[in-house]
């Protein structure tokens, strides 16, 4: 089985719960790395 998550990334996955990866790209660029580290562990 293919996980279109690991597969495609972000975008995909963006794609699949119907929003537009334009305004979801913009996003993980002005957030750092490291707080999504923390928001996530």
């Amino acid at each position: 089985m293919h996980s279109s998550f690991t597969d495609h990334g972000p975008v995909e996955f963006a794609e699949s719960r119907k929003v537009q990866p334009l305004k979801i790209l913009p996003l993980f660029q002005s957030v750092n790395m490291t707080e999504i580290v923390q928001n996530v562990g």
